[in-house]
């Protein structure tokens, strides 16, 4: 997954697969592209997203079965 840092202009996501490592998943989603548009992540397994994860273009987040409580950490961020 390290050359997910490199499609800055990824717009669509789909990890469909149950990732179980922690440091693994951190690494993934701490470098989602800026330019995201729909991210789908079965079985997420942290609690938010990185606060690094700027999703100002995001406009479909759909985590079915993962253990999202809150967007990100700390709770409500706006979004410019």
């Amino acid at each position: 997954m390290k050359g997910l840092r490199k499609m800055k202009e990824l717009r669509l996501l789909y990890v469909g697969y149950e990732i179980d490592e922690v440091d693994e998943v951190d690494e993934v989603s701490k470098y989602l592209p800026p330019a995201l548009q729909s991210l789908y992540w079965h079985k997420y397994p942290l609690c938010c997203l990185p606060k690094s994860f700027q999703a100002n273009k995001l406009v479909n987040l759909e985590m079915s079965k993962s253990n999202i409580s809150e967007l990100w950490e700390g709770g409500e961020r706006k979004v410019e």
